[in-house]
Order: C-alpha cells, then structure tokens, then sequence
C-alpha cells in the first residue's frame, strides 16, 4: 500500500495486471469524526475517467468534508458498493485493501511503471 499525501491510499491488485484500488486513510477519517452510525461517500461512476490531482470521491463525516484527489489517471472500473450501503464501516477499516477500498482503477501503463509511479508518491 502507498501514501499519496495525508488523505488517500492506492494499492496495486496483484495478479490484476495494472490495476489499483484507492482508499481514504485512518488519519483522514479520523479528522472528520467518521463512526459506525455517522458517515456518507460519494464515489466517482463508473467508466469515469480519475486524473492526477482531481477528485474521486467525498467522505463526510461530523467534522467535515473531504473531496479525495486521485494520484494516478485511470478508468474506474468497479466502486466500492458495500461501503457505498455502509460508509460507517470505514471507521473500523479506513486502510483494509479488502474492504475499505473506495474505487478500483484500470490504469493504461504496465504494471512495472504503475508500480514505479505509486512508489514515488
């Protein structure tokens, strides 16, 4: 898993090829309050286009908002539909690659590169 900034996570899918799930981190989630019974996420649709530095998602929670900004440029390829029924459930597992993914990416580069990008956040 990989660190872009204070707020998002990305992670390659192995065996995936190049493609990349992104998350919010346990800090960030943590700032705005989010609990079990208080949270709501905003994903981007389906066959949208992410690009460096625009937003993916919005996480609110008690505390506040946060537009998530994607670090790479991909095709959003599947959205996180049980957190989408359950936002709360990122209180308990903000950074799980399994379950507190948001957006899943097919990223156009090799995988080799895509690693090479993510490792340089």
């Amino acid at each position: 898993m990989f660190r872009a900034g204070r707020s998002v996570w990305a992670a390659m899918r192995p065996a995936a090829g190049a493609t990349v799930r992104l998350g919010i981190t346990a800090e960030k989630v943590a700032e705005l309050g989010l609990t079990r019974a208080s949270a709501f996420v905003d994903l981007a649709a389906l066959e949208s286009i992410t690009l460096p530095g625009r937003p993916f998602a919005m996480v609110e929670g008690p505390s506040g908002i946060a537009q998530l900004e994607s670090p790479l440029a991909g095709l959003v390829t599947a959205r996180n539909l049980e957190l989408m029924d359950d936002p709360g459930r990122l209180a308990d597992s903000a950074e799980c690659v399994d379950s507190g993914w948001l957006v899943e990416l097919d990223v156009d580069d090799d995988a080799a590169v895509v690693r090479q990008e993510l490792e340089g956040l």
